[in-house]
């Protein structure tokens, strides 16, 4: 089983895709026609509350984007989907304690529909870094 992430988090890479580290994100795909990407940030101060990604998620998609609540792994958070100029968007902000992955697909509807169960699973599979010792506050 591999795992690939950053610093303080890591997920399960599926066989046939691929993870490559950019400077910004993890870029995660399994063709040319839909890219699933992830980064971290972390909140000094506090916890990040399930309203701060609310209001995240809120500022950043179209209004007619239904915000849906969701769990994946150790994190919870908003989810988001819309389709804009042909490309499907699905975003995702997740936290655990202050801790914040931000992930998003965007790609053909269709190659949704073939990676989606695939991006979920791997997503399923966000985890704290064991290995990390504990977040920095």
């Amino acid at each position: 089983m591999t795992w690939v992430g950053r610093t303080w988090w890591e997920l399960r890479l599926l066989p046939d895709w691929k993870a490559t580290d950019e400077t910004d994100c993890l870029t995660i795909t399994r063709s040319d026609d839909g890219a699933f990407q992830l980064s971290g940030a972390v909140k000094t101060a506090s916890a990040i509350l399930l309203s701060e990604l609310e209001d995240m998620c809120r500022e950043e998609v179209p209004s007619n984007a239904v915000q849906t609540p969701c769990n994946f792994g150790q994190f919870q958070g908003v989810a988001a989907s819309y389709i804009e100029e042909g490309i499907l968007w699905q975003k995702f902000w997740l936290a655990h304690g202050n801790l914040m992955v931000y992930a998003t697909y965007n790609g053909y509807p269709s190659t949704w529909g073939q990676d989606g169960t695939h991006v979920l699973s791997m997503l399923g599979s966000l985890r704290v870094i064991p290995s990390a010792n504990t977040l920095p506050s």
